[in-house]
């Protein structure tokens, strides 16, 4: 349903005849107040273009003149607005094909969202007749889209505000809901500083990935937020992502349908896959993009991250009127992971002879209601932190407001604007008041050195976000890794898997093949009964671990088929039976192919190391704590395949159990290179084998030091 056999992206050329139209025509135009003709036509007061009205019922409309079809106005419009019917929406998109028009939005509903197939098969139609005639087709089901900057709303959305965007900092929002989006709109009232509005409704023709790319190519644009509930094909997000890396600004994006709920909502809503969330994640940050789960903190975010530039520095400094709003600021900072340095010793001295004795010189920095009135002493006061190299920027909370001071709070919040300036840095000011559209807040919003937050929480956690995009953006310039694995290891191990007879390859062959890519595994013999298996076990020597081995078993624990730690023949032999027993009680029909001999590993910490082939974007890499962990602590780390081995040290670095990995508990050390050099390794073959392997599990990796050993191993073929 949407985007349809159309892998590439239109052009921003194509896209601005649809997102920035020099002359638009309203299909469908009405003098009948609040219907959807009549609400285009007025948002569009402002409109720098010109603006046609078409409909055969009427010679003018409130004193402009209204033509009868698109063939008879006075020059071919980019754009149209078909605000008609959907009965009557085909023989429209036939004129704009015949006439060269360049795109089309299309408010009507009832199309493939549906779930109707005559209707969907409407809908596909519309494409078809739109695409060759070039006409660009936004919808149907949509709410329609603006461009702030040349005052194109053409939405149906009633009162529309007109507030032209700042040269700097201004936000271009990208949704799939129309109400989602013009929610977030209305924070213009407030300040907000927005460039675009563009929804996509259904999505037959022009999805979110058109509207993300045209945006990272358009200069308007400094930050992109977009809203997405699914895509049938999300690696086209992926390329626009990365149009958007490469232009530099940031995108910010926000999925939801994260649960099987919210998944079918969105499949009747739009008509969209909702996808794994994890994956989407996983994918569109490896090329740039940035999750926020929470969607009331996309505006505040974005319009900070064009406003910051980049980090001079991790530091923050945080200056208060209020001890409380200090206190709750440092929680906050701590939480998200924000050094605050202490006071060199010039600020410390040029601060003590600023603030009255019952302040605080430190930092967070209480300069005290009473200097907080004199803008030239606070704005010092605020300057003296900002010059220090330590700091990379500025908090501030705001903690009152009132009309009758409001040309003093707009003095003030020029003054820490123009401070930030000279020092090519930012100041972050937290509105603590709950009076949200208070007096001088706007103004605060449109000033291009101060970003404002609505919660202390969103304020920090956008700071650690800029610290990891910083980060990110710096390791994209490292040189490019190499492949870790042995030339032949592809090709060996694709005759392994085509040679195999059962989709499930068991821990000896899978094994086998990590081995081939570089992966330690532990050393083992076969054994076709016991008594071979304790034959087996005297020769390799004691302690050994034994295995039953079987493809149709698949967990091996769970079924009774391991046993641990066995210190003799007599032990092996007992043991052995007892597992093979187990098995077969636990699985009568399983095909059982005998008995593994392993070495038991020394004490380690046990980690899991897999894949799994996503539909849309192919295999993910899975990194984690393993053992019994695994399921109970669910702390992984997620990534397409393959990659480095900084990415992969990266990953690592995610684990919320991290810790374990220095030691922790008596565990030894692990050295983390030879970790994330086995990740990698594993990654390879995940890559190199995706249209052979759909999963592979690696539990437990053993790591002790520099000691990285795979002690058991799943594969499945699909």
């Amino acid at each position: 349903m949407a985007a349809t056999g159309r892998d590439t992206l239109y052009s921003h050329a194509q896209m601005a005849r649809l997102c920035a139209p020099k002359s638009v025509a309203i299909v469908g135009a009405s003098p009948r107040a609040g219907s959807f003709g009549a609400n285009v036509r007025d948002n569009c007061a402002g409109y720098e273009g010109e603006l046609y009205l078409v409909n055969p019922g009427y010679e003018e409309i409130d004193g402009q003149r209204c033509y009868p079809s698109l063939a008879a106005l006075p020059v071919v419009p980019d754009s149209v607005v078909v605000t008609v019917k959907r009965e009557l929406v085909q023989p429209v998109i036939e004129e704009c094909v015949e006439l060269g028009i360049g795109g089309a939005i299309i408010f009507a509903s009832g199309f493939a969202e549906v779930g109707i197939a005559q209707r969907a098969e409407e809908q596909r139609r519309l494409v078809e007749i739109a695409r060759k005639g070039g006409v660009l087709i936004a919808g149907p089901n949509t709410v329609g889209s603006s461009n702030f900057v040349n005052g194109a709303l053409l939405t149906f959305s009633p009162d529309m505000l007109i507030l032209p965007p700042t040269n700097k900092a201004a936000i271009g929002v990208v949704s799939q809901s129309g109400a989602v989006g013009y929610s977030q709109s209305q924070a213009m009232h407030h300040g907000a500083n927005l460039s675009h509005m563009l929804v996509c409704g259904n999505s037959a023709d022009v999805d979110i990935a058109d509207y993300v790319g045209y945006l990272a190519e358009e200069p308007s644009c400094h930050a992109i937020v977009c809203m997405i509930e699914g895509m049938d094909d999300p690696n086209r997000l992926v390329t626009a992502a990365k149009k958007v890396r490469d232009s530099g600004k940031p995108l910010i994006l926000f999925k939801a349908a994260r649960g099987e709920i919210g998944a079918a909502a969105a499949m009747s809503h739009t008509g969209s896959m909702a996808g794994s969330h994890k994956s989407y994640v996983a994918a569109l940050e490896a090329v740039g993009a940035i999750f926020i789960d929470d969607q009331d903190a996309l505006l505040d975010t974005a319009a900070f991250l064009a406003k910051a530039g980049t980090p001079s520095s991790d530091g923050v400094a945080i200056i208060t009127a209020s001890g409380g709003w200090g206190i709750i600021c440092a929680d906050h900072a701590e939480d998200a992971g924000i050094a605050l340095p202490p006071l060199p010793a010039q600020t410390h001295e040029t601060l003590a002879g600023l603030i009255p004795e019952f302040g605080a010189v430190a930092n967070p920095c209480d300069v005290t209601a009473q200097i907080l009135a004199n803008r030239e002493s606070f704005a010092k006061a605020a300057g003296s932190m900002l010059q220090e190299d330590c700091y990379g920027l500025l908090v501030f909370p705001q903690t009152w407001t009132t009309k009758r001071n409001e040309p003093a709070y707009e003095r003030m919040f020029e003054a820490v604007g123009d401070v930030a300036r000279e020092h090519g840095k930012v100041a972050c000011m937290i509105w603590t008041s709950g009076w949200l559209e208070g007096p001088g807040v706007a103004a605060a919003e449109r000033n291009d050195s101060v970003a404002v937050f609505r919660s202390a929480r969103h304020c920090f956690n956008a700071i650690a976000i800029w610290h990891k995009r910083a980060a990110a953006i710096k390791a994209q310039g490292a040189a490019p890794a190499s492949h870790l694995s042995p030339e032949t290891a592809a090709s060996n191990v694709k005759a392994m898997l085509q040679g195999a007879p059962d989709k499930v390859i068991g821990e000896r062959s899978a094994k086998a093949m990590l081995s081939a890519y570089g992966v330690s595994v532990v050393g083992e013999r076969t054994a076709a009964t016991a008594e071979d298996a304790a034959k087996a076990a005297s020769e390799m020597g004691f302690p050994v671990v034994v295995k039953v081995e079987s493809p149709d078993v698949p967990h091996k624990s769970e079924a009774g088929g391991v046993r641990l730690n066995l210190n003799s023949e007599a032990e092996v032999l007992a043991e052995g039976k007892a597992a093979l027993e187990a098995v077969a009680a636990y699985a009568p029909d399983a095909r059982i192919d005998g008995l593994l001999v392993q070495t038991m590993l020394g004490r380690g910490v046990e980690m899991l190391v897999g894949s799994t082939r996503d539909a849309h974007f192919g295999p993910m890499i899975v990194v984690g704590l393993g053992g019994v962990l695994t399921e109970i602590m669910a702390d992984v780390a997620l990534r397409p395949a393959p990659v480095s081995v900084s990415q992969a040290r990266a990953m690592i670095a995610e684990l919320r159990g991290r810790a374990i990995l220095d030691g922790a508990r008596n565990l030894p050390k692990v050295d983390i290179e030879a970790l994330a050099e086995a990740v990698a390794r594993v990654s390879e073959l995940a890559f190199d084998q995706r249209n052979e392997i759909a999963e592979i599990d690696v539990n437990p990796l053993i790591c002790d030091g520099d000691r990285i050993v795979a002690a058991d191993a799943l594969i499945i073929r699909g």
